[in-house]
């Protein structure tokens, strides 16, 4: 796979040099054996088979099209800090997906609208992504997320992955990410997180059933109080929370809350943050002296540096990454561009 990547890098660049304009979207089949420069995005899509990886360039783009093949979404990554090489990709509007694009993954870039699903919709994957929500395309279909990942990425809003409280999105895992709150989700894990709230209200949690919420940093309440909310048979473990101990679980029924952290602030926590949203400009790492050091699973930190997939500063993408490029300005006397190039792979 890394292979294949360092390819359709190598590949994306070479297209910028030659051409001096737009660098190409590049279309490449999984194996990573055959790949296809196009210059427009909806075009590269259309041209895509079922399984394909398409690697999209640095600068502002839109989708013309609903996705309802499975197909593999690459950027550049969405923080200037860790493109400044290439740029940041971004993707105006709402990406919509249908339920024929079951298995996909979209990777390296910034969304300014919501993923919508048009139908409910299994195993998606989102990484190293900043993105406003999930949300149904119509509210009250009965449409849900089943079994997706979220790592390494910003969620401005919320991960809403059900519909309302009678269809709940089953099985999904959150992990090493920011997101201001959860919605409609059942027998699913969240872990090492930074948590804040919904909107203006005191709780970040919604309509959750038979989940686990473990070693994350919580901005605010858990559970909504609210008589409306049916989330019941929550465990909250090994968190950190400005809450009191008891408003995690809100009296929601056979909930509990084991080894946690309370009364915490921002300041305190993290080695510069002062809140628990999403800034290029803040350091989450946890500080020594937080109660939030060492309280995790094997005694590792809590928060979106811990776990199995710890974020990466400046949440580069996973792909063999262009952090060098020196162009020439003109021809050498052979006609020749010369480039030059440097590219590291992920660990």
């Amino acid at each position: 796979m890394k292979t294949k990547q360092l390819l359709c890098a190598l590949l994306l660049f070479i297209g910028l040099s030659a051409s001096a304009q737009q660098a190409p979207f590049m279309v490449c089949n999984s194996a990573g054996t055959t790949c296809t420069p196009y210059t427009d995005l909806t075009t590269a899509y259309n041209a895509a088979t079922a399984g394909d990886y398409l690697y999209l360039p640095a600068g502002d783009f839109t989708l013309g099209v609903w996705i309802n093949k499975e197909i593999h979404f690459i950027g550049a990554g969405f923080d200037i800090n860790a493109s400044i090489t290439t740029g940041i990709t971004r993707i105006s509007g709402d990406i919509i997906l249908q339920s024929g694009a079951n298995g996909s993954s979209f990777e390296g870039f910034y969304l300014t609208g919501n993923f919508k699903n048009y139908g409910s919709l299994n195993a998606i994957t989102f990484a190293y992504l900043n993105l406003n929500r999930t949300d149904p395309y119509y509210e009250g279909q009965g449409w849900t997320w089943n079994n997706c990942v979220v790592k390494n990425s910003v969620v401005r809003e919320y991960l809403y992955l059900g519909s309302g409280t009678s269809y709940l999105g089953e099985n999904n895992t959150i992990m090493n990410s920011i997101v201001n709150s959860f919605h409609s989700m059942n027998h699913s894990t969240v872990k090492n997180c930074v948590v804040s709230i919904h909107n203006t209200t005191n709780y970040c949690f919604n309509n959750i059933k038979n989940s686990v919420v473990k070693n994350c940093i919580i901005g605010g309440q858990g559970l909504n109080a609210d008589a409306a909310n049916v989330s019941d048979n929550i465990l909250f473990l090994n968190n950190a929370t400005e809450a009191a101990s008891g408003q995690l679980i809100n009296a929601k029924p056979f909930c509990t809350e084991v080894n946690n952290s309370y009364g915490i602030t921002a300041t305190d926590t993290f080695v510069t943050a002062t809140g628990y949203t999403y800034n290029q400009t803040f350091d989450y790492h946890i500080k020594a002296t937080s109660a939030a050091h060492n309280g995790g699973d094997n005694g590792a930190d809590i928060g979106i540096y811990g776990g199995s997939t710890p974020w990466k500063d400046g949440a580069i993408p996973s792909n063999p990454h262009i952090f060098f490029k020196n162009i020439a300005s003109a021809t050498d006397g052979s006609g020749n561009l010369p480039v030059q190039i440097k590219v590291s792979a992920q660990n």
